[in-house]
């Protein structure tokens, strides 16, 4: 009986030594960290901390753990990342200097969130500073009066050949002060992300893979969108309130798909078109010239009667009326060959050699 009362003592005394071990360890670990931190919605929140432990602990696992009154979902996890909730996977790391750094960066900040570091379940800032947490929370333009600082400038339309690529220029400008922001490209059916810079994988489906920002500069929002398939409209911003459809009433560009042919036969078209304006002008232009042209010839294609007169003339210089300018062309008429007993002034009177013909047959006959 004694011997029972002996063991039941001494594994009770094991466990107090264990209990004041383990709380002499745990006052040994500290975690400091702000209370809030405001960012832009879907930026960068960077939340500053740094530690202390137990000397010659040796390598520390430093976990993020997101607030919640049953389980301990954890945002990041150093040695075992593929404990930490789907959401958070990809979106979250530690930055800062030195090995007693906890500092946490989250990408892409979407919902309000309170977050409290550790090492384990309770080895944590909750269990030893009193529920102490960090909480995420947003900022928005409307706050601080800054919403007329943001703007986007981007083409209103652009075409595209079905299955090739296209680069849409834009460029922004934001408040001073303002960073780590994100840059997202929006389909304007449905106000899903196509492109997401801070969080790549968080696109609507078709978009992973094919969007990417292009051009040099800070203030550069270009955006080069691969495999062109269907037309639709986009616009670019940094969350779901400031963005060019938010500020400016609606703004988006239209991407135009167009087939191959199509594009040719409305180019050919123009370019005809166009032509045909030309000549049309230049004729109008030049009308009085093409209506002397069309007199000419034709007068030229009718025949008209020439006297001996013209005849002669046209003998001294053929060509001379031809060719003189303003002056009708006359058809050529042959000549008949005269006799020798003929004479410049028997051809000019017919009548006279007529008669004379006819008195000389008299004389012939009387003899």
């Amino acid at each position: 009986m004694n011997l029972h009362h002996v063991f039941r003592e001494g594994i009770f005394s094991l466990l107090i030594l264990q209990e004041w071990f383990s709380r002499s360890a745990c006052e040994n670990w500290s975690f400091r960290f702000p209370r809030t931190v405001k960012v832009l919605k879907r930026s960068s929140a960077t939340v500053p901390c740094s530690f202390t432990s137990p000397a010659g602990y040796g390598d520390v696992n430093i976990i993020w753990y997101i607030y919640d009154s049953v389980e301990y979902p954890q945002a990041f996890n150093k040695k075992s990342p593929s404990e930490v909730e789907r959401e958070y996977r990809g979106r979250t790391s530690l930055v800062g200097d030195g090995p007693n750094s906890c500092s946490l960066r989250i990408n892409d900040v979407k919902n309000r969130e309170s977050f409290y570091p550790g090492i384990d379940k309770n080895t944590n800032s909750y269990f030893l500073h009193g529920s102490r947490t960090v909480t995420v929370s947003f900022t928005g333009c409307s706050e601080d009066s800054s919403c007329s600082d943001w703007s986007f400038r981007f083409p209103e339309s652009i075409n595209v050949s079905r299955g090739s690529c296209v680069e849409i220029p834009c460029s922004f400008s934001h408040p001073k002060g303002y960073k780590d922001f994100n840059l997202i490209w929006y389909e304007a059916n449905g106000n899903s992300p196509i492109y997401n810079k801070l969080n790549p994988w968080d696109v609507a489906a078709g978009y992973s893979g094919r969007t990417y920002l292009v051009g040099n500069g800070t203030n550069s929002c270009s955006l080069r969108m691969n495999d062109v398939k269907e037309s639709g409209s986009y616009y670019p911003g940094v969350n779901e309130d400031i963005n060019s459809y938010v500020l400016n009433d609606g703004r988006s560009i239209r991407v135009i798909v167009t087939d191959d042919h199509t594009y040719i036969f409305v180019t050919v078209g123009v370019v005809c078109f166009v032509l045909c304006l030309l000549i049309v002008g230049i004729c109008w232009r030049w009308r009085n010239r093409c209506s002397w042209i069309l007199t000419c010839c034709t007068r030229t294609a009718q025949p008209t009667e020439s006297t001996y007169a013209d005849l002669t003339k046209s003998d001294i210089c053929l060509d001379y009326d031809i060719l003189k300018p303003g002056v009708p062309r006359k058809a050529p008429v042959q000549e008949k060959p005269l006799d020798d007993s003929s004479t410049y002034e028997n051809v000019s009177e017919p009548k006279d050699i007529i008669i004379s013909h006819e008195n000389a047959n008299t004389k012939n006959l009387k003899k």
